[in-house]
């Protein structure tokens, strides 16, 4: 007999690796890795993740997705603008010779406009960094113009997940119209966009690719007491980041 189940719908971090996760009582459930976003610009989330139980099934708004045979599914969703809600139904037993269960999960993705997806959620950050080293060389002049090469910066990270603020600080004072910026992001697997946003105007952002690195040129808005530059990984972690900043 068929057991339908209610799911369970929860962040939890795997193995020191975020994921999002429904299951039943019993144990078959679906582990998404890394977690969707609830809110995004990309025309499109990319799901990956495990269904974990005996002889798997899933599907995805009603259409079936293919599983490998440990239960390791991909698949691309694309994303219309406003709220996409979204729903995975597993099939599975949670042990040999156990019940078949079905268990759902619902996730709701909404898609904005870029600038206004930069302007309201600059300073959310849903994500982290892991094998990373920082260094820095310089002191910050007390003037108000476009600088480089007084305080350089340099990040290295050997995974990024979701989306981090890297913080920056102008220990004399406040920069009128904020802090004005050189920076650099290169990554070797992934998709990353880097943004600084301005006091006024619109917030100012670039993607780096593997092979195509990207130069941003713009002012940091004072947060906080910090000036900020925001990183996000587009298509699940980014690895190999390079993030040089000059001010």
């Amino acid at each position: 007999m068929m057991a339908i189940l209610g799911a369970l719908g929860a962040v939890a971090v795997l193995g020191g690796t975020a994921a999002w996760l429904f299951l039943s009582r019993a144990g078959v459930r679906v582990v998404l890795t890394p977690p969707p976003p609830s809110v995004t610009a990309e025309p499109q989330v990319r799901l990956r993740g495990q269904v974990l139980g005996v002889a798997p099934a899933l599907s995805l708004n009603g259409a079936p997705v293919v599983l490998t045979a440990d239960g390791h599914f991909e698949h691309t969703l694309p994303l219309t603008l406003g709220s996409n809600a979204f729903t995975l139904s597993a099939v599975g037993k949670p042990k040999d010779g156990a019940p078949e269960e079905t268990v759902n999960g619902v996730h709701v993705v909404e898609r904005l406009e870029q600038a206004v997806y930069d302007t309201r959620h600059f300073y959310t950050a849903s994500g982290g960094l892991s094998g990373f080293t920082r260094g820095a060389t310089g002191l910050k002049a007390v003037r108000d113009s476009f600088l480089t090469g007084d305080v350089d910066v340099e990040l290295k990270v050997g995974a990024l997940t979701g989306s981090v603020l890297e913080s920056y600080e102008n220990a004399h004072r406040p920069v009128k119209g904020g802090m004005p910026m050189l920076v650099e992001l290169a990554v070797g697997g992934g998709a990353v966009r880097v943004a600084l946003k301005p006091e006024e105007g619109t917030v100012q952002g670039e993607v780096a690719r593997p092979g195509a690195p990207v130069t941003l040129r713009g002012r940091s808005e004072l947060h906080h007491g910090k000036y900020h530059v925001r990183l996000e990984a587009l298509d699940g972690d980014a690895t190999d980041v390079v993030l040089r900043v000059r001010y």
